[in-house]
């Protein structure tokens, strides 16, 4: 082999090694991103979930499993519409199909109070925001959710406490206008 020759050979094998080093910085950096992002959303108090762009769960953390009573391999890649009442099944895949089409989703950017069906067919109010997001030309869907039951059944007791006080006051009321006319009679 001539000497020019081993010095191409030479330098392919440096920008060989070169171009190794730099894979294997950036494989060590997006396995550190990974675990930022599991270690964030696994210490979360709220359910996080996320799908494709047909409604297919790809991600969820525990809370999320907790909220809806199932196990990873119950979620993994299921379709969302597992956990909705059948009420709200159609209108959400209307949604992802309006999405597709215009881009457009009427939940995004909001934060709505819905209902999500257990895995033991019970139903709860939960709370959630939604975002769209793409890489690599696929859309995904990232939702947070959170169980706002307690909320629900203060704020039923708190009306209900209303509307009993509110009773008692008009009784008052009307029992005390009817002592004032009797004493106005007499």
């Amino acid at each position: 082999m001539s000497g020019e020759t081993e010095d191409q050979c030479n330098d392919e094998l440096k920008e060989m090694k070169k171009e190794i080093i730099e894979c294997k910085k950036t494989k060590i950096a997006l396995k550190k991103s990974e675990e930022r992002f599991r270690t964030f959303a696994e210490s979360a108090t709220d359910g996080i979930v996320t799908t494709d762009h047909n409604g297919n769960i790809l991600f969820f953390n525990k809370i999320f499993k907790k909220l809806f009573g199932y196990s990873s391999d119950e979620l993994s890649g299921k379709s969302l519409t597992m956990l909705m009442p059948d009420k709200f099944r159609k209108g959400y895949l209307n949604e992802l199909e309006n999405y597709e089409v215009s881009g457009k989703h009427s939940l995004l950017g909001k934060t709505v109070q819905t209902t999500g069906l257990r895995k033991d067919s019970t139903t709860f109010p939960f709370e959630m925001s939604l975002s769209a997001w793409e890489s690599d030309n696929t859309t995904y869907f990232s939702a947070i959710i959170r169980d706002i039951t307690e909320r629900k059944k203060t704020e039923q007791a708190i009306k209900k406490s209303e509307e009993k006080y509110r009773n008692i006051v008009e009784k008052f009321l009307k029992v005390s206008n009817e002592i004032l006319l009797e004493m106005n009679k007499h």
